[in-house]
């Protein structure tokens, strides 16, 4: 059974938090750019002395710059990703119409005829399409399905065998 967007929003694990989305931006936004900074300080500090003194603040930046792009990420996760649904749907629609386009028709022989709603029958003999319910072929006059001797089955002309019991086929 499916559920829509409004029976989640009653869980209480689900529901909306603004407050605490906020929060983590809040959050992300301070640890970010103190994580960068003192990346900064350790990297240009290991680069431009002949001894580093201060190489340290290199790996301090790296643990506060790690928990503040987590903030920031689950922060705006719900923007991104209609964002990014919004960029990916159009063009996955537009590459899914160009493949099919030319195909449709195949396509829905193919459907068709694996639901087993395919309103044609080809003829074994010269490969022309029929309808269905024909005994014998509109083109070349060929038969198009014979009887299980055993128990009256219709089966393909070319089968030897029945598709039902396995028994001998009529000629």
């Amino acid at each position: 059974m499916q559920q829509n967007k409004g029976d989640y929003m009653k869980n209480n694990k689900l529901k909306d938090n603004p407050i605490l989305r906020k929060r983590l931006r809040i959050i992300g936004l301070i640890l970010t750019p103190i994580g960068g900074i003192c990346l900064l300080i350790g990297f240009l500090d290991f680069f431009s002395r002949d001894m580093p003194t201060m190489f340290w603040m290199f790996f301090l930046g790296i643990f506060i710059l790690f928990p503040g792009t987590v903030c920031l990420q689950y922060g705006y996760m719900g923007k991104l990703a209609r964002y990014k649904a919004g960029e990916v749907a159009p063009v996955a629609k537009d590459t899914t119409n160009y493949l099919l386009d030319g195909t449709r028709e195949e396509l829905a022989k193919t459907i068709n005829a694996t639901r087993g709603l395919s309103h044609t029958i080809k003829c074994p003999k010269c490969s022309e399409e029929n309808s269905k319910d024909s005994v014998f072929c509109n083109h070349c006059g060929h038969k198009l399905s014979i009887l299980c001797r055993t128990c009256g089955m219709q089966n393909d002309a070319d089968s030897k065998f029945c598709k039902k019991c396995g028994g001998g086929i009529e000629l």
